[in-house]
């Protein structure tokens, strides 16, 4: 079946699936490109692409079940692969990625099944130096269960959780839960 689906800003649109990993098809011809799942850099890490979501410099990020977080350089093709390790504190807080935004601003934010949300630290300019806060440092959040991400107006980030929905404000990193 198929998790989800972007349009890039060159109109090209990309399928996320849940156990072929990424395609992409070119509107104007229709042609579909298979991107292969694996270990290797010219891979996606899991066959189960769950979100994806366009940087400022045009590179793809994919959230993945099981897979963490990808990163697709567009001009080279190659793959990075950001995991959780429990060592680092610095990494990504959760494997299972649920939504990935970008923010007016260019921030990366991922939202995760278990580790609530992240803040890509760096970008796609430099992909070995990527790092993650994660949520206990921006705010205290109501959840550790993120489904979507979206910005407003404002600078602010509305989280869909399995909490209730919750706006976070970046900048004072503080959290508001809304309820019925």
């Amino acid at each position: 079946g198929v998790m989800s689906l972007y349009e890039d800003r060159e109109g090209h649109l990309w399928v996320g699936t849940f156990g072929g990993g990424l395609a992409r098809i070119e509107r104007e011809t229709g042609q579909l490109t298979r991107y292969p799942h694996g270990a290797d850099s010219n891979s996606l890490s899991s066959p189960r692409a769950s979100a994806i979501a366009e940087d400022l410099r045009g590179n793809l990020w994919i959230g993945t079940i099981g897979g963490g977080l990808n990163l697709l350089d567009r001009r080279t093709g190659q793959f990075y692969h950001y995991r959780r390790n429990d060592r680092d504190p610095s990494s990504l807080s959760d494997d299972i990625i649920y939504a990935v935004h970008v923010d007016a601003d260019g921030t990366v934010w991922v939202g995760t099944a278990g580790g609530g949300l992240d803040r890509v630290i760096g970008g796609s300019d430099e992909p070995a130096k990527v790092r993650f806060e994660s949520d206990a440092r921006l705010a205290n959040m109501p959840s550790k269960v993120v489904y979507g991400i979206e910005s407003d107006r404002q600078g602010g980030l509305w989280l869909s959780t399995d909490n209730g929905l919750v706006r976070l404000d970046p900048s004072s990193r503080s959290s508001h839960l809304l309820r019925e």
